[in-house]
């Protein structure tokens, strides 16, 4: 049995892998891997719901969760963004349930985050106090030029939890039908026999709130494979179980799963080992319809990530590095018959770094490059050779912006920067229905915010570098104009 040849039945180990996460030290909360992912909005309390954290200790496996309020409506305020504090309340509330359970207080020595707006401000302040009154712990790093491995942990934790808030939901909703089949009537609120809280509403949205809890006990008493015991039982060093022993499987299984794989090699969908800088060649990828200009869609429709990219080699001219520690890049091709790079600068997950080495035809990618004999040029690009050019192409861009959707929108304008009250991204575009219109989200250091379509392009974002005459021209258009 190889790994290229598997016995029917058995799961291949990989061939390739992100480095595993292997704790540092053998101790409880040494290391702790925190995130948040989105839920269905559901109205708890009289609040409004839709973002979970969730944070994990990397060497027991113990997992929290905590239900995290976002004022969502539009135009919202800097002034009622409160969500890094809660994130850091939330946080603050599980050390107090560990030493609850366990008797003792455990000081984390390092947390480990992504770049979210959640775990700046409010939550990096409270993190920065209890460094200094606990030397050599509370040391907040955040994931290294988005290498979505650094924060492993957390993204598997958010699918477990995810799973078993779904699993309850429809195991609820499998007990009413059966009720309503046998009864005849559908109750307003719904308990099934021996459940273990009071039941959901039959009239509104499933509020996962309510069992944030019981899922987290689930998880804590469920065997892992990776530390060869339950949670909960290695954070009490109970039957059997102990921080050093699940230290100990945690390497072993590391070892015998990860044999021979090699680690962080460049491949479609991850970030590269070293980081992309100017002068790396890449290809991007394809999308359609066309939101890259001058890159043609290959028309293949298959699941495989490498066949979404160009067979073009690009250059990177440019590469500018966001509030967030977001890059995003500018490009040119390598290739002086595609005279432009792409309109609009790329992120991360858009280009795919290749080493120079790399054979096309059996020559290498540098030496196509003499051969073309093309040097980068500015980033502004070549100026066009005459005014019935420029008008032609102005006259074709904004024809084909017109016929975006809000979904091409979102493509064609996310990482975009403005300036208004300090930096900030744009993170997608929404349609919302005939009462708001379009509709574009951005975030800062503080929180996420929206604003009307017309109102960022034609005012808010209207010096900066990327906003075109095409686009302001097609934000001018009536179907952008401000409602209300």
């Amino acid at each position: 049995m190889t790994k290229q040849n598997v016995a029917g039945g058995v799961r291949a180990p990989p061939k390739h892998s992100l480095q595993p996460v292997i704790p540092k030290k053998a101790v409880v909360l040494d290391t702790m891997f925190l995130d948040s992912f989105k839920m269905p909005p559901c109205v708890h309390r009289g609040r409004e719901y839709s973002w979970c954290l969730v944070g994990v200790c990397i060497l027991t496996k113990m997992i929290f969760l905590k239900e995290i309020y976002l004022n969502t409506t539009l135009s919202t305020k800097k002034a009622e963004a409160g969500q890094a504090k809660q994130t850091f309340d939330a946080f603050m509330e599980f050390l107090d349930d560990i030493e609850d359970m366990a008797g003792v207080r455990y000081h984390p020595r390092h947390i480990r985050t992504d770049a979210g707006v959640e775990f700046k401000a409010g939550f990096s302040r409270g993190i920065a106090k209890l460094q200094e009154k606990h030397d050599g712990f509370y040391n907040h790093t955040t994931t290294p030029v988005g290498r979505s491995r650094a924060n492993a942990m957390a993204e598997r934790a958010v699918q477990t939890a995810r799973r078993r808030l779904y699993a309850i939901q429809g195991a609820w909703k499998q007990q009413l039908e059966d009720h309503v089949a046998r009864t005849g009537s559908t109750p307003k609120v719904f308990k099934p026999r021996n459940w273990f809280n009071k039941g959901q509403s039959t009239s509104s949205p499933y509020d996962w709130v309510r069992d944030l809890n019981e899922v987290e006990q689930r998880i804590a008493n469920t065997y892992q494979q990776t530390i060869k015991a339950t949670p909960i039982d290695v954070l009490l060093q109970q039957n059997g179980a102990s921080w050093e022993s699940a230290f100990k499987n945690i390497k072993e299984r590391a070892k015998r799963v990860y044999k021979d794989v090699k680690h962080n090699v460049d491949l479609p969908g991850f970030s590269p080992k070293d980081p992309e800088k100017v002068g790396d060649y890449v290809r991007i990828k394809l999308m359609q319809p066309k939101g890259l200009k001058n890159v043609r869609y290959s028309g293949k429709n298959t699941k495989s990530a490498r066949d979404n990219w160009s067979d073009e080699v690009y250059k990177i001219i440019d590469v500018k590095t966001l509030y967030n520690r977001a890059r995003t890049f500018k490009v040119k091709a390598i290739d002086p018959k595609i005279t432009r790079g792409t309109i609009s600068r790329l992120d991360r997950t858009e280009i795919l770094k290749i080493p120079p080495d790399t054979k096309i035809d059996g020559i290498t990618v540098q030496e196509w490059e003499k051969r073309y004999n093309a040097p980068v040029e500015p980033e502004s690009g070549p100026e066009s050779e005459s005014e019935d050019e420029d008008e032609t192409s102005l006259d074709s861009e904004i024809k084909r912006l017109r016929n975006f959707s809000a979904k091409q929108w979102s493509q064609f304008l996310r990482g975009k920067t403005f300036e208004s009250e300090g930096t900030n991204t744009i993170t997608a575009v929404v349609y919302r229905g005939k009462k708001y219109g379009y509709v574009i989200e951005y975030q800062d250091v503080d929180g996420k915010y929206d604003e009307y379509f017309q109102k960022v392009i034609l005012d808010l974002a209207k010096g900066e570098d990327w906003n075109t005459e095409a686009l302001r021209t097609v934000a001018s258009d009536k179907k952008f104009s401000i409602k209300g």
